[in-house]
């Protein structure tokens, strides 16, 4: 008779939170460095990338999305923005190097060649404030995974702060736009002893339970 073993997975060497103070430190440090000599492009690109990584790691590690939280994470999530501007091209490129993914075309989405197109228009040494107005576009296409997750923060807490204000979510604008029914929200929270339970737009809920294997099956 064959026995199950439950493995048990090894844990992060850091926590969300512990990345995201880690980042906010090392950012801010080079902050006060470069506010002391502007002339420190290491000094900017180092704190550039730090809020950067501090926006993500925050982000993955929220609990609650009260209005607060959302308005001081937007807050940092528009720094970032703002000291990503100061960058030239190949200060950006080498700091945050586009992914090796090259079937872009078969799928038709964004890959390392599109995001090399998209930057071989610009002057390589002139910073972007300089040279565009609509960073977030280039942005949003640009094959990095921090600079995508950062992104994807973005339009979160916009969109929360959208609500916030009385206002439709983005997901649920664009919906309403379209003439279509917008899906219905289940977030997924967890208990003081640590159980996940299902919320939905309602306000129901429900008890999560893990799903079992196919492959196991009860040995009567």
């Amino acid at each position: 008779m064959l026995k199950l073993i439950n493995g048990t997975k090894k844990a992060p060497r850091f926590t969300q939170e512990q990345l995201a103070e880690k980042h906010y430190n090392m950012a801010m440090d080079a902050l006060k460095a470069y506010k002391a000599n502007h002339d420190d492009r290491w000094a900017l690109r180092k704190a550039t990338y730090n809020i950067v990584r501090y926006c993500v790691h925050r982000y993955h590690s929220l609990h609650s999305y009260g209005e607060q939280t959302c308005q001081a994470m937007f807050g940092m999530q528009e720094l970032a923005k703002t000291m990503l501007f100061q960058l030239t091209p190949r200060e950006f490129i080498q700091d945050f190097p586009p992914q090796k993914t090259y079937d872009g075309e078969r799928y038709q989405c964004a890959d390392f060649f599109s995001s090399w197109e998209q930057l071989s228009v610009l002057d390589m040494d002139t910073p972007f404030h300089s040279q565009t107005n609509d960073l977030v576009s280039l942005l949003w296409d640009y094959q990095n995974r921090w600079v995508l997750m950062y992104m994807a923060s973005i339009f979160s807490m916009v969109s929360k702060l959208r609500e916030y204000n009385g206002e439709s979510g983005l997901l649920a604008g664009f919906c309403e736009e379209q003439g279509i029914e917008p899906p219905e929200t289940i977030r997924v929270y967890k208990d003081a002893k640590g159980k996940s339970y299902a919320v939905d737009s309602n306000g129901k809920s429900m008890p999560l339970r893990k799903a079992k294997p196919k492959w196991l099956k009860v040995v009567k």
